[in-house]
């Protein structure tokens, strides 16, 4: 992994991390949503 063309920046780390965990975070949300969703089923008459 050292041997990589550029040279990331914190900054840049920083961004791409954020941007993971964001992800995760939504993909975690959505997921729960999902499950929620599906486990209480709304009767509509």
């Amino acid at each position: 992994m050292t041997s990589m063309l550029m040279t990331i920046t914190p900054s840049l780390a920083g961004f791409f991390y954020s941007i993971l965990y964001g992800a995760i975070v939504l993909g975690l949300l959505g997921a729960g949503f999902i499950f929620l969703s599906q486990k209480d089923k709304i009767v509509r008459r």
